[in-house]
């Protein structure tokens, strides 16, 4: 019992660190959005903006895992691969207490080949990378694209794409599933409903 309460402790004080890391980032996500246009280009680079998107998504994954490490800690599955069984290398787990997997199992994953889908329903912060024609890429904290259209930045929209987003902008943005060439479809009315 005194084992699984030091392991509770440890991987508590490493969710602690990420949580940190999440809202000092979402803070400073925050305060670029409301930010003047000059006050952007003096705080910040776009390139700098998108690493701060990216942590943001790489805290709350960390946070997710530590939630799940610490829910086989108290049903006795801590240091088992949750993919074979097989118990985790000890220096594994010393490296990142929170692993899910053996060495043998993370290699066959990180291998794998993956197809990039975006819940539908998901809401972040995305940077407008690219303006075409009617359509704005984005970049999103994962990593990937999506794709905005002109209709789904507001009920009525009038003019041109480029009259309510420019490269470098950063906008709050929910996805819409895939739009089928591996961008995600994504909208700015929040209350859009997904369908299902």
């Amino acid at each position: 019992m005194t084992d699984q309460r030091a392991i509770i402790e440890q991987l508590t004080a490493y969710r602690g660190l990420f949580e940190a890391l999440l809202k000092r980032r979402e803070a400073d996500c925050e305060a670029y959005a409301n930010a003047t246009p000059y006050e952007q280009n003096l705080w910040s680079s776009k390139r700098a903006q998108l690493e701060r998107l990216a942590d943001i998504d790489h805290a709350q994954r960390k946070i997710n895992l530590f939630d799940a490490a610490m829910e086989r800690v108290v049903v006795g599955q801590y240091g088992s691969c949750t993919c074979c069984g097989v118990s985790i290398d000890e220096t594994r787990l010393t490296a990142d207490p929170a692993e899910p997997n053996c060495t043998s199992c993370a290699r066959s994953v990180a291998l794998s080949p993956r197809t990039k889908q975006i819940d539908a329903g998901i809401a972040c912060e995305a940077m407008v990378i690219r303006l075409d024609d009617n359509i704005a890429i984005l970049a999103l904290p994962s990593g990937e694209h999506g794709s905005l259209s002109l209709g789904e930045i507001a009920d009525q929209p009038l003019g041109q794409l480029n009259e309510y987003l420019r490269v470098g902008d950063v906008v709050r943005v929910k996805s819409l599933g895939n739009d089928g060439s591996g961008r995600a479809r994504l909208t700015m009315k929040m209350s859009r409903q997904v369908a299902a």
